[in-house]
């Protein structure tokens, strides 16, 4: 016997519902079979296990048609929705031996994987630190944000990471902000402040998010909880985390990316973004420390 399925919607689902299809088909040609039921179990943390009826005989197959027999599984899937997804197939199965049926027998198929991948891409400015010794944070969210269906472009990192002159600097960050769908910045420690218990972002990360916000692009910031930011970008969306448990970033993601992706496909504006994202309210993951600052207008920064 072969097995063939394939998952859908390929996209996000409102209420993240995915339905899987699997088939069965007979390639024995000196053998029919009697299916009875099929037994699907998705993986993970807590099992789920579906049993689908079939109760199909299924002929020898020759050239002139494929016999199959098909079954649908739906799950639910709340956390970890765009990682990787595995399941298995047990198909109950009898052989058909003239007018009767044989023994029972099981038949396993090995482990299959699927990956819920959003779709369309949106094209993210991702504002972070480029140096190496500083990279490990700001590759973990970079790694979430592109997981979710974004393209990310940061200028200092590939495939932007050529000698510029300053005005050359600027004019590249201008225009990949200009087309980018939404900013994201990432502000990591750079240099401790006078009072030896806060930290300063990088210079880049203030400085490319304002620019962000003066074309209206939506713009979010992760910010380490022991860094201060200062200017606009202290008047951001942004989510404080702990560098020390950064796995609550995945669940701010599940949480919230289907939704800003919905506001981006809508009208991408910021003022849109932060009516949704107004009423989140605290994620439940304890190295998410809040969400702050929601900017109320253009007008409050005169």
């Amino acid at each position: 016997m072969q097995l063939s399925w394939y998952p859908e919607p390929s996209g996000l689902s409102p209420n993240n519902t995915y339905r899987i299809t699997i088939t069965i088909k007979n390639n024995d040609k000196t053998t029919a079979y009697y299916i009875s039921n099929m037994e699907i179990r998705l993986l993970g943390k807590n099992p789920v296990l579906r049993t689908i009826k079939v109760e199909k005989r299924l002929a020898k197959s020759n050239w002139l048609y494929d016999p199959s027999c098909t079954g649908s599984f739906e799950a639910v899937i709340k956390n970890n929705i765009v990682e990787p997804k595995q399941f298995t197939v047990r198909v109950c199965a009898n052989q058909v031996i003239g007018a009767s049926l044989g023994v029972n027998m099981t038949i396993d198929f090995p482990t299959q994987t699927f990956n819920i991948k959003p779709v369309p891409i949106y094209r993210a400015f991702i504002s972070r630190s480029v140096r190496a010794s500083e990279a490990s944070i700001p590759d973990f969210i970079s790694r979430e944000i592109e997981k979710w269906g974004f393209q990310g472009y940061t200028v200092g990192i590939p495939p932007l990471n050529k000698q510029y002159s300053d005005n050359e600097l600027v004019e590249e960050i201008t225009s990949q902000i200009k087309q980018a769908d939404i900013v994201f910045g990432i502000a990591t420690k750079r240099d401790q402040l006078v009072n030896y218990i806060n930290f300063k972002a990088p210079e880049w990360v203030q400085s490319e998010t304002a620019i962000g916000y003066s074309m209206n692009k939506p713009v979010i910031m992760f910010v380490d909880k022991d860094v201060s930011l200062s200017g606009l970008a202290s008047k951001f969306i942004f989510i404080q985390f702990d560098p020390c448990q950064m796995e609550s970033i995945t669940a701010y993601f599940d949480e919230n990316i289907p939704r800003i992706r919905q506001i981006i496909q809508q009208q991408k504006d910021q003022s849109a973004l932060t009516a949704v994202l107004a009423g989140v309210g605290i994620i439940g993951g304890i190295a998410l420390v809040s969400l702050l600052s929601y900017h109320v207008g253009k007008e409050s920064n005169q």
